[in-house]
Order: C-alpha cells, then sequence, then structure tokens
C-alpha cells in the first residue's frame, strides 16, 4: 500500500487503510475551514488530525485538533473557538474576535510568525506548558497543572491573566505586563529572578496564591490601580517591593479579622500618589516610603504594622490614621515609635505583642487598646480624647483619669489587680475575664469611687461572682459564644438599683448566703431562657425570642410585659402572679 503525505491511497492489495492524520488545507475552493472541499482529506479535520495551513485559512466555526501548523506567508484567521494540543506557526496566526484558543499541551509548540491577539482568549490546560512571548488579550492557565507554567519571554497582556486552582504560573527571568491579574485558590505565582509585575487595573489573589518563599528579594510588584482579594488565609510578598504609581488606588480585603491576607514588607508610593487601605486586617513590615511630601496613605482598615522607626513609616509623606473604620496595631514582639497621623491622630490605636511603644509627638485617638504585655512610654508627649479604653493583658493595670463611654477588660484568664482613677467617669464598664469580685481576692477591682453606670458580663462559660456585698446601678449579662451556663453567686449579695439584663440561658445558682435583688428583671436572648425565680425584683420583661419557661412560682409586683409575638411562654407547672393574686401568662 502506499499512502501519499495527504493521507490519499494510491494502492492497496488486499485492504484499505487510511491511517494518516494530516490533513492540508488548500482552499480550493474558498477560504474556510468548515468546507470539506478545501481540505486534503476531503473532510474537515477531527480531533486526532495534524492540520496544516497552506493556503489563506478562516475558521467561522468551532474547531478541534491534535496540531496546527500555518505555514509560511499563510495567514489563519479564527473567529470560532479552537481547541488544539499544539500549534506551530510560521505564517500569521490572526486571534481577534474573543473566542477561545485552549492549548492542552504545548510541549510541541513553535510560535515564530507574525501573531496578531487583539480581544482574544487563549488557555493553557496542560502541565509544564512554554508560554509564547506574544502580546495577548486574555491568557488563561488552567486549573490542577501539577508543572510550573514557564515563560518563553516576557509578555504583556492586555485584558486578564488568570491562573486556575492548583496550579503554579514560573516567570523565570522574565516579565508580566498585564491589566488584570486573576490568582484562583491554591494557584501559586513564582518569581525569583528579579522578574517586575505591573498590574495596571485589577489584582485578585483568592486563598494560598503569594507564598514568601516564591519571590525573590529583587522582585518587583507594581500595582498601577488597585489590589482585591477574597483571602482567608495569608497572602505574602516575602521580600518582593510593592510599587503603587498611579492614583486612585484602593487595596481591599474580604477576608476575616483573624488573618493577615496581604503582608507586605517594603512598599513604595509613588510622588502625588494616595493608597487607600480598606478591609479587614493588613500586616505591614519594616518600610513604607514616600517619594514625595504629597504620596499618601490612608489606612481605613485593620493595621497590622512590624516597622520599628518612626522613620519607617513615611516619615517625609502623608499618613492618615483617622477614618471611622481604622484600626491601627503597633504589633511588633519588641520597642516601637509611634508614628503621629497627618490627619489629626488615630481612631483606635492598639499597643499590642510585646516591648515599649513609644510616643514622637502629641496626638490624640478615640479608642486606646492594649494586648500581650506593650506598654506605653509617653515620652514627655500627651495622647488624649480617648473616650473608650480596653486591655487585654493580663496584668495589673491602672485605668488613666478620663470620662469613658466604656471601659472593656478582655482576658478571659485575668488575675490580677485592675485600677478606675477616682474622679473618672465610666458609662459601661466591659467585663470579659473570670470570676468577679471587689474585695481582696483576685482579680479584683479597685474603683476608688467611680461607679460605672452599666456592667456588662460577657464570657464563654458561667460567670462567677465571689464573696462580696456590692451594689451595681445596672448590670447585663451577655453570651461571648457557645453555649454557656448562667450566673453563680458563691457567699455574695448583690443589689442591683436598675435593671438586671439576662442575655443568657443557664440559671442563677446563690450558694451559701447569696442573694440577688434588682429593681428590673429583662429576660432579653434570642432563644430559649429559663425564667429564674430565686431572684428578688420588681419588674419583669421578658423579649427577645424562643421559649421562656418557668422554674417556680413568681409573683411580679411591679409592671409586667412579654413581647407576645416573638416569645412562647411555659409555665411548667409553675404560676406567674401579680400582686394580686391574678395569673399574668
Amino acid at each position: 500500500m502506499i499512502v501519499t503525505s495527504s493521507g490519499k491511497i494510491l494502492a492497496g492489495p488486499n485492504r484499505i487503510i487510511v491511517s494518516d492524520t494530516i490533513n492540508e488545507f488548500l482552499g480550493i475552493v474558498n477560504n474556510l475551514w468548515n468546507n470539506p472541499a478545501n481540505w486534503s482529506l476531503g473532510i474537515v479535520p477531527a480531533a486526532n488530525h495534524i492540520a496544516i495551513i497552506k493556503a489563506d485559512c478562516l475558521l467561522n466555526t468551532t474547531g478541534s485538533v491534535r496540531q496546527l501548523i500555518i505555514n509560511n506567508n499563510f495567514t489563519f484567521t479564527k473567529r470560532g473557538a479552537l481547541t488544539i494540543e499544539n500549534i506551530r506557526i510560521y505564517g500569521t496566526f490572526n486571534d481577534n474576535n474573543g473566542n477561545q484558543t485552549t492549548i492542552t499541551k504545548g510541549n510541541d509548540s513553535y510560535w515564530n510568525g507574525y501573531i496578531r491577539t487583539a480581544n482574544s482568549n487563549i488557555q493553557f490546560n496542560n502541565s509544564g506548558p512554554v508560554i509564547p512571548a506574544i502580546d495577548y488579550y486574555n491568557l488563561y492557565i488552567g486549573s490542577n497543572l501539577t508543572s510550573p507554567i514557564l515563560l518563553l519571554n516576557s509578555i504583556s497582556v492586555f485584558n486578564t491573566l488568570s491562573v486556575g486552582g492548583n496550579s503554579q504560573f514560573d516567570l523565570s527571568v522574565y516579565n508580566i505586563d498585564t491589566n488584570d491579574l486573576s490568582l484562583s485558590n491554591n494557584s501559586y505565582l513564582i518569581a525569583k529572578n528579579n522578574n517586575y509585575i505591573r498590574i495596571n487595573n485589577l489584582a485578585t489573589f483568592n486563598t494560598n496564591t503569594l507564598l514568601a518563599t516564591n519571590f525573590a528579594s529583587g522582585t518587583v510588584f507594581e500595582f498601577v490601580k488597585g489590589i482585591l482579594t477574597n483571602a482567608s488565609s495569608i497572602n505574602d510578598f516575602g521580600q518582593s517591593k510593592i510599587i503603587f504609581s498611579t492614583n486612585s488606588k484602593t487595596i481591599t480585603t474580604n477576608s476575616t479579622e483573624n488573618v493577615n491576607p496581604f503582608v507586605m514588607r517594603n512598599v513604595e508610593i509613588k510622588e502625588n500618589i494616595e493608597v487607600t487601605l480598606t478591609g479587614k486586617k493588613f500586616t505591614l513590615f519594616e518600610k513604607i516610603i514616600g517619594l514625595n511630601a504629597s504620596s499618601k496613605l490612608d489606612t481605613r482598615g485593620n493595621i497590622d504594622w512590624q516597622g520599628k522607626l518612626n522613620s519607617d513609616l513615611l516619615v517625609n509623606s502623608l499618613f492618615y490614621a483617622n477614618q471611622s473604620d481604622n484600626i491601627f496595631s503597633y504589633n511588633f514582639s519588641g520597642n516601637q515609635e509611634i508614628r503621629i497621623p497627618n490627619d489629626g491622630g488615630y481612631r483606635e490605636l492598639r499597643l499590642q505583642n510585646a516591648g515599649v511603644k513609644k510616643l514622637t509627638g502629641n496626638t490624640t485617638c478615640e479608642h486606646l487598646y492594649f494586648a500581650g504585655t506593650a506598654t506605653l512610654d509617653l515620652n514627655g508627649f500627651t495622647l488624649t480624647g480617648y473616650t473608650k479604653y480596653t486591655d487585654a493583658r493580663n496584668r495589673a493595670s491602672t485605668v488613666p483619669l478620663g470620662s469613658y463611654t466604656n471601659v472593656e477588660f478582655k482576658d478571659e484568664n485575668l488575675n490580677t489587680v485592675q485600677t478606675l482613677t477616682s474622679g473618672s467617669t465610666v458609662d459601661e464598664l466591659i467585663w470579659r475575664g473570670g470570676n468577679f469580685t471587689v474585695g481582696t481576692n483576685t482579680p479584683v477591682f479597685a474603683l476608688n469611687g467611680v461607679n460605672p453606670a452599666q456592667w456588662r458580663f460577657i464570657r464563654q462559660f458561667s460567670q462567677q461572682i465571689n464573696n462580696i456585698a456590692f451594689t451595681f446601678s445596672n448590670v447585663r449579662l451577655e453570651i461571648e459564644s457557645g453555649t454557656p451556663g448562667g450566673l453563680t453567686l458563691n457567699n455574695s449579695n448583690i443589689t442591683i438599683t436598675g435593671t438586671l439584663d439576662f442575655k443568657r440561658n443557664g440559671l442563677m445558682i446563690l450558694n451559701g448566703t447569696s442573694s440577688i435583688i434588682c429593681n428590673t428583671l429583662s429576660l432579653s436572648l434570642t432563644g430559649a431562657q429559663d425564667i429564674p425565680a430565686n431572684v428578688g425584683f420588681t419588674n419583669l420583661t421578658i423579649s427577645g425570642s424562643g421559649m421562656k419557661t418557668l422554674t417556680g412560682n413568681i409573683v411580679v409586683t411591679g409592671t409586667y410585659y412579654r413581647d407576645t409575638v416573638n416569645t412562647t411562654f411555659n409555665k411548667n407547672g409553675f404560676t406567674i402572679k401579680n400582686s394580686s393574686g391574678v395569673d399574668l401568662e
């Protein structure tokens, strides 16, 4: 049997075999791909064919071949979707209509001819392909590719460069210039050879896409507009330099407060450029530089600052921290200097981790927050204006003289003396610590005549008040999380002149000689609650939602109210009556 290279049979003694997959486009009738008469085999190429373009050709429908070869001096124009294992271009590949070209292998591709890719969508779907150095419109890297995708040279992507989940994109020694960059979950960008990555519009970094070990110190990311992330874990730029070069950039994150979606160590803000940080959490290390006095960093999210010196944070440029949603944390595990913002002060200033945090000038904040073992050194300056004070440290501390909307103690293991300064006023004191006492035991409050208008006890477990006789103005008992118990008094006699707002679902347990009396008992939990029968009260208010269940006979001597729309009532064999003996339910 004799067969030509085009697959035509010349002779065969006993059988006919057409096994040659080469199909040549000759353009005998016209330039249309889907006309069988234009092909050497007399059929439109199938998925196992090697299609060789030997005349100008227009793909005006969907095509799928094993390999596409475009000969010299001929143009292949694609106006439909095309799927191929490999492509070899010696002539012209004209891809300008927006339908996708999917290259499933790319290991035997050759890109030497003229390539037009305006409005094109090119996708690589196999492990270890080599990406040609052409100007793309859209370039897509598939998902679950086990070997890194390598560049042949620096590339430009006019619209979107997207890497699918569980894939790696290795820049080798080359660079990327793209409009949008999108990295799906667990897809890695690798840049270890002084690479330059310029994103002109929007960069989307999802979970596990930027690893510090994947970036060398010579790597540069230039963000012309901004960054968006949906990360729920750390995205770390490592030793890369981050440059912001055009105005109106907003760096945002949709992650939770407990993770650090962005970790940046070396940030440069170009002349007259403003960068706004918004979202839940950012970690900034080492140094942020503004190239002139008008360069500005506007912090509107939760910023975790690790720099040590005042000069590390835009010393000759503008630093804003007085926005309504800003939390700025000095969180290095050692001494830090506190930069004075250019917009009047801080909203929430957090001094965390360890070391001495030292003021470098007079400033203000609305909320002062301590955590870890960090302390404040005023250094001869003043920090004023704060009406909220939070201490999450397990150490003895004194709340400075002031007028506070709330003072909060957050450490659940707190076992030290907490002191309020005489002459202070406190609208609300929030206690998230352990068991509570006022006296000689610990933890203990030294109130010094300060009488908070309301005490809020917020804890995950049952709250205990031990060995005191004490009068509160108003008390609220709340749930931190989980299924906490109620309130246990051990040899304590509590009087509440106003309202006891009970927002827990456990009982009140009175041990020893304990008692609790309030003017108004309010049961306001969203959910089922037992109504305690061992609390003395005048008025009873039942709200929230769910089933409210009696645990004993109750007499309401004052007013009684129950939200009958959102709550139900279970008498549980007991009675609830007014002082005249009339049933209230």
